[in-house]
């Protein structure tokens, strides 16, 4: 993917994962007794694969989604002035 592309991971809390999925039935991976755990358990095992992946991280419970997406095409566009 970095080679062809830029990479960003879109960083959020457990909470806020928690909070933003539990009324969805479409994510069979927190179908469980605690979705908090499963979650928990899905951040520390993934977590390290995507910040070796990503060009950029940006913590997208801290601010409102039109200031993430400017922040992501600043990094991007300074990365990619061609584009």
């Amino acid at each position: 993917m970095q080679q062809t592309g830029f990479v960003v991971y879109l960083k959020c809390s457990i909470d806020r994962i928690l909070e933003r999925t539990k009324r969805d039935a479409n994510r069979p991976l927190l179908q469980t007794e605690n979705p908090r755990a499963r979650i928990k358990s899905l951040f520390i095992e993934r977590e390290p694969l995507y910040l070796k992946c990503a060009d950029y991280q940006i913590d997208t419970g801290a601010m409102p989604n039109k200031v993430v997406v400017s922040r992501i095409l600043e990094k991007y566009h300074a990365r990619s002035p061609q584009i």
